[in-house]
């Protein structure tokens, strides 16, 4: 390979990943926090750095292949930002995009099985459901209630992934934890990330669980998925051992969303809409923090 092909590559790389940096923080993130959750506080630092390096380099693989199926779908979108994604605009060549997202899937699969056969087996099922999601073959992403199932677990698969790399287990506060936030995400999904893609989906044959329902349906689920997790937190503390931190700090949190989201009610508007998916990510991100530091024994800290 030449000076200015390699050059080339390395360019197309570095534009693929700032494109799918917030992906790559998520996914490292959830990573991190099941590390913290199995390791009860107090994770092992070189297993956690694998897990996080594992998590964003599997998750940024599928994406990214996500982005070089959909290149035509997401260049017709009326979104700006996916219409600037480097694959839509023709920036990145995709024999570029493709070797990128080998070296991905290989490092992140090789970090994962450095760790363990069981850490290597939960990244190989994330990596190839989430293929699947958009191998055009089986192509998971055009079958209605299927997608909105896949791509509500990706952050939980995660999560499995750092806590077995913490504790060489699945303990059960950490599938808990994974499950509760699997549920959320799978009541959210289609009011604020499908619902602003209906167009472009239905234009490449495409049915999402946002286009089955009407906007009021939609907004229900929206609060079902905070009711959940409020319940779910509660439920946690008297069952599953957690502290008093995640149903308190959990419960209002939800209180602040679901005000939110009331908003929503008088109708469709796409500035509302979008102001509420911020807080809504926000509360994602905070989540996991909370069930975190439900798993401390707090006696002994404090």
């Amino acid at each position: 390979m030449s000076s200015d092909n390699s050059f080339s590559f390395m360019n197309s790389a570095k534009l693929l990943f700032l494109s799918r940096k917030s992906i790559a923080f998520m996914f490292s993130w959830t990573a991190a926090i099941g590390t913290i959750i199995a390791g009860r506080g107090l994770p092992p630092m070189a297993p956690t750095l694998l897990a996080m390096g594992a998590s964003m380099c599997i998750a940024l693989s599928v994406y990214l292949y996500n982005d070089v199926v959909d290149r035509e779908l997401d260049a017709a979108s009326p979104n700006k930002e996916k219409q600037e994604r480097p694959m839509a605009s023709g920036v990145v060549p995709v024999s570029h995009a493709m070797n990128f997202i080998y070296i991905l899937v290989g490092t992140g699969l090789m970090l994962s099985y450095v760790v363990s056969m069981t850490t290597f087996i939960i990244g190989l099922t994330f990596f190839v459901l989430f293929a699947l999601y958009s191998f055009p073959a089986v192509r998971f992403k055009r079958m209605f209630i299927v997608k909105s199932l896949i791509t509500s677990t990706g952050p939980s698969w995660t999560m499995l992934l750092g806590g077995n790399a913490a504790s060489g287990t699945l303990p059960e506060s950490l599938v808990y934890a994974a499950v509760t936030q699997a549920a959320f995400m799978f009541f959210v999904l289609p009011v604020l990330a499908d619902s602003f893609d209906i167009e472009e989906d239905r234009a490449f044959g495409i049915k999402t669980m946002a286009m089955a329902l009407n906007w009021t349906q939609k907004v229900h689920m929206m609060v079902v998925s905070v009711s959940l997790v409020a319940i779910a937190s509660i439920i946690g503390y008297r069952v599953i051992g957690f502290n008093l931190v995640l149903p308190v700090a959990a419960t209002l949190f939800s209180v602040i969303l679901l005000r939110e989201i009331v908003g929503l009610y008088k109708g469709y508007d796409e500035a509302m809409a979008r102001r509420t998916r911020k807080v809504t990510y926000a509360y994602f991100t905070f989540l996991p923090v909370f069930m975190a530091i439900g798993t401390l024994n707090l006696a002994t800290i404090l």
